[in-house]
């Protein structure tokens, strides 16, 4: 019978009586736990620690140690209790601590590791309170014992009050509920738990055993009940627990996530701890294979391989905000994958911005070696956020160094030059994985842009340095060289600038003998002050129309300006007008969304831009009013706008008395038998390029109007049927494949009756052209529309009128849309570039609002269900045949699957008037393997970009077929599925 020593030192002595009892007694296998039990009594609190405090007291417990050692040798430092005199001092021992105390391997983090007589754990020197909020020094310290061979060396006692502290503290954890507060760090200490008692299985008693099959079937994830096995595995189990052991229904997955939690066990370094912190919510081998490819992107935010302290403590931060934010205990990391390419790329810009902003803030700033001036240095401060680390900058800088060569050094137009080309990379850096600029994309853009303007810039430079000094062949005076120098290096923006400057030349030097003296100087100047004045916005200018204006001030006349309904208005405002003229002409109240007006506006700005390039056309003798004048002289020819979906009759020819007539693409004119029904403006064009534009005072254009016509250039989506690929039911798990293959197809060509010739690669890489009608275009590309006053989709019922809920989530998107959309006219002022960032920033806002409002439910026998799961499986499964549930159902208890995410942000794009279509297809794995379906967004913006929005994994908006459908095939698009949404296409 073992002694109980526990009982002995109840009244907190040891009495001599006792120490000779224990001592008969005593055997070798008994020291372990009697040493155990003394050092529990010595350590404890005061109020209840064993009596020593007298001289007496002392003796009898050293030399009751004393003997003891000769029965076994003690479990005791003895170097601590050696005095000097070569005596042992056992009880000095006794409470500095046991061997085993202090663990054989740190933690991950690097902390010493201890458990105390009572079986509390200590991370360096501190306790650790099992039983508050889980910390990161608790995480910390459950990952330092679960670590093999840590807990081998401790007293019986010790473990035994340890497990039962352990087992205590999960008890009160588990069950975890899916959308509970701290869920990450309550999953993660039971995985750590689990795993730790599993180290040390034999030392579980009976009672242990039964806590643990009784934790089983709340643990919430697989790995979790895996370890919970492998500790029942390695215990002593009576028939009936054998028995409920048996009856576990154990995960599949159990080996395969076990073998990985073992290999990460081996490791060292926070980075480690990342990885099992994985494990822990992982669902299968691809989720495993997913986490570790994430895990590398935080790797390289020190453009190191390995992943250093640091960085694993952001990717766990990083980790801990992507799981609490999701209804689900297990996952497949594949959406945490594209999060963590953005956020380490986050991390490591933080890096560069401590390196770099000391440069650019300095008296006399700079950026790697370039000079720069104030401004210059406040431009980049905003531009450097876009920068991912060093290589980055590095490419960056390249292009400023080339900007700085254009001219000798960084001129205004230069660094205009170079600020208009990476303001565009910034805008677009939200298309890329990192969310940072794409600095070699840009580099080469940026080669490009400057190598076009120095094919034009430097052979002009050369001749205006020479002696005597020319441009284009033209002679000048010293002083017109100086005054043209100076021009290029303030105003130039383009190579059209260079080009557009020679034609002023021309026409300058034509009234002033073949060349450009004192008189041509003046005349120049003019020329150039009074472009500029019109456009006081800008600082750098192409100089379209600059010859038709040299044209007018070498004669001494005022330079015409355009018309709308007989007003004169300036070249600089003029496109805008006309599109503030047709949406104040619109009855708004006869629209179905209040941004139509306004869109219909832009569409006319669009129209009156390219007006302009025929009326150029037109001066120059060419074009086709020239061509229909020529062919019908003396007849009026009008020009009307119309605002359809094609760009074949986005212009109308009107010849009077004669009829209408089409341009196609190449710039054949042919006979139409359009009808004006949809005529947002028409115009009259002069033989000088000047025009007078007519808008009528009342409009009411029907249909839905798009972005931007269908045009030459314009990237689309067509259907294609691929003769290889099965048809059958994709198979989860397997190789996806589908015959319903999407393809990327450019618009060749158009003509005048609206017959497209769009060319395509098909999956075998052959280069294809196919002809198809508008009708074509728009069924495979058009947005869709939700009839938000009464219409049905999958299984739910779109009906604000009767929903106060969903009125109300529309209702607070509407400050959001305002922010970035604001209904005030002053889009119209935007170009298609400028209106497409801001679409862009609108998204991202509304996604952000959206996100907390309905996020996934947790699925059937997933870890402890929440009520909010509860209700929508209540809810949505409860539905038979077409059955449907109102939207706002959904909406109250804010949870919903891809097809209801994706539902709520259509209706606001809708709102937001930004176009977007339905899409819907396979949801794969990253190595292509078929997950299941999916739904999610197709967003076209104003500069004709589109882009795949999807809020079940978080994506935005990414880029179509550089990015979602080019690189990333966890979506493939199936047009037998898409096309089931046909009732909902705008015409």
């Amino acid at each position: 019978m073992p002694i109980d020593m526990k009982a002995k030192l109840a009244d907190r002595q040891l009495s001599s009586t006792e120490a000779e009892e224990v001592l008969k007694e005593a055997k070798p296998e008994d020291v372990e736990e009697i040493v155990s039990e003394l050092k529990i009594a010595v350590t404890a609190a005061p109020a209840d620690a064993l009596e020593v405090g007298t001289a007496e007291a002392q003796k009898t417990v050293n030399d009751f140690l004393g003997r003891l050692d000769k029965v076994k040798a003690l479990p005791l430092d003895r170097t601590k209790a050696r005095k000097p005199d070569g005596s042992m001092d056992w009880l000095s021992a006794l409470k500095v601590g046991q061997i085993g105390d202090v663990l054989n391997k740190t933690a991950f983090s690097g902390e010493k590791v201890a458990v105390d007589g009572n079986g509390r754990l200590l991370l360096d020197e501190k306790k650790i309170d099992l039983t508050a909020p889980v910390n990161d020094a608790a995480l910390n310290a459950l990952f330092a014992i679960a670590r093999p061979g840590q807990l081998d060396s401790l007293l019986p006692a010790s473990k035994a009050r340890l497990f039962d502290g352990l087992l205590s503290a999960v008890e009160g954890t588990l069950p975890i509920e899916t959308g509970s507060a701290g869920k990450y760090r309550k999953t993660v200490a039971a995985t750590a738990t689990f795993a730790a008692l599993a180290t040390s299985a034999k030392s579980l008693t009976p009672a242990q055993v039964d806590k643990l099959l009784g934790l089983y079937d709340k643990a919430p994830a697989p790995l979790l009940q895996a370890l919970i096995v492998r500790a029942l595995d390695g215990a002593t189990l009576d028939a009936a627990q054998q028995t409920k052991k048996a009856a576990l229904n154990q995960p599949a997955v159990s080996a395969e996530l076990l073998a990985a939690f073992d290999r990460g066990m081996q490791k060292t370094g926070l980075g480690a701890q990342v990885g099992l912190v994985g494990l822990a919510f992982s669902k299968d081998g691809t989720a495993i294979t997913n986490f570790t490819t994430a895990l590398q992107q935080y790797d390289q935010v020190d453009d190191v391989y390995g992943l250093a302290d640091e960085e694993a403590a952001a990717a766990l931060q990083d980790l801990e905000t992507y799981l609490d934010g999701s209804q689900q205990f297990v996952f497949v990391f594949g959406s945490f994958g594209d999060q963590a390419v953005a956020n380490a790329a986050q991390h490591a810009n933080k890096r560069l911005l401590a390196k770099v902003l000391p440069q650019l803030q300095a008296a006399n700033p700079s950026l790697e070696g370039v000079a720069l001036s104030a401004d210059q240095a406040k431009y980049l401060e905003t531009i450097l956020p876009g920068i991912k680390n060093q290589s980055a900058l590095a490419s960056f800088a390249g292009g400023l160094k080339n900007a700085q060569q254009m001219f000798g050094t960084l001129t205004p137009a230069a660094f205009e030059l170079f600020k208009t080309t990476t303001t565009r990379a910034f805008e677009r850096k939200g298309d890329n994985k990192d969310h940072m600029i794409d600095t070699w994309a840009l580099q080469s853009e940026l080669r490009q842009a400057f190598s076009a303007v120095n094919a034009e810039l430097q052979p002009r430079l050369s001749s205006l340095r020479a002696t005597p000094p020319s441009y284009d062949g033209i002679p000048l005076s010293a002083g017109a060289a100086t005054q043209l120098c100076g021009i290029l290096e303030k105003y130039l923006r383009s190579e059209l600038s260079v080009a557009n400057i020679g034609g002023a030349l021309k026409v300058i030097a034509l009234a002033n003998g073949g060349k450009i003296d004192a008189a041509g100087e003046a005349q120049l100047a003019k020329v150039i002050d009074t472009y500029a004045q019109n456009w006081p916005g800008a600082t750098v200018f192409d100089f379209n129309k600059l010859g038709r204006m040299a044209g007018f001030i070498v004669q001494g006349k005022a330079v015409p300006l355009c018309t709308i309904n007989g007003k004169q208005v300036g070249l600089g405002d003029f496109y805008a007008s006309v599109g503030r003229n047709v949406s104040s002409a619109i009855d708004k109240t006869k629209m179905s969304y209040e941004w139509m007006p306004e869109r219909w506006g832009q569409r006319a700005s669009q129209a009156a831009e390219l007006l302009d390039v025929i009326a150029q056309q037109t001066a120059e003798g060419k074009g086709p009013i020239t061509l229909l004048a020529q062919r019908y002289p003396d007849r009026a020819i009008t020009v009307h706008a119309q605002g359809k979906s094609g760009a074949h009759d986005q212009f109308v020819f009107e010849v009077k008395g004669v009829g209408m007539f089409n341009q196609a693409s190449d710039g054949a004119i042919s006979p139409c038998r359009a009808k004006l029904s949809q005529t947002l403006f028409s115009a009259k064009v002069k033989t000088d390029g000047t025009f007078d534009v007519s808008v009528a005072p009342a409009l009411a254009p029907s249909g839905w109007p798009l972005q931007t016509t269908y045009a030459v250039g314009d990237l689309i989506d067509i259907r294609y049927a691929d003769p290889k690929s099965s048809t059958n039911q994709p198979v989860e798990g397997k190789p996806f494949s589908t015959k319903h293959q999407v393809l990327q197809a450019k618009i060749e060509s158009y003509d005048a009756s609206g017959h497209y010739t769009v060319s395509y690669k098909n999956t075998d890489g052959v280069e294809v052209k196919a002809s198809l009608t508008l009708k074509n275009l728009e069924e495979m590309n058009n947005p869709h529309n939700f009839d938000l006053n009464g219409s049905d989709f999958s299984d739910v019922r779109i009906d604000v009128r009767k929903q106060p809920k969903l009125q109300a989530f529309i209702d607070g998107a509407k400050p959001i849309i305002q922010k970035y959309l604001p209904r005030d006219g002053s889009l119209l002022a935007l170009t298609p570039a400028q209106l497409a960032k801001a679409q862009r920033e609108c998204v991202g806002a509304l996604q952000a609002y959206m996100r907390p409002l309905m996020t996934y439910p947790a699925h059937k026998g997933e870890g402890t269900m929440d009520e909010a799961s509860k209700k929508y499986h209540d809810l949505i499964d409860g539905l038979s045949g077409w059955g449907t549930t109102p939207l706002e159902n959904l909406l109250d208890i804010k949870r919903g699957v891809c097809r209801h995410q994706c539902i709520i942000e259509q209706i606001l794009m809708q709102v937001a008037g930004i176009d977007s279509r339905l899409a819907s297809g396979a949801a794969n794995t990253m190595t292509g393997d078929f997950r299941g379906y999916h739904i999610w967004n197709e967003l076209a913006l104003a500069d004709n970009a589109r882009y795949l929005s999807d809020q079940t994994w978080n994506d935005a908006i990414i880029p179509l077929w550089t990015g979602a459908y080019g690189t990333d095939k966890r979506r493939i698009e199936m047009y037998n599925r898409t096309s089931s949404y046909a009732g909902q296409i705008v015409s």
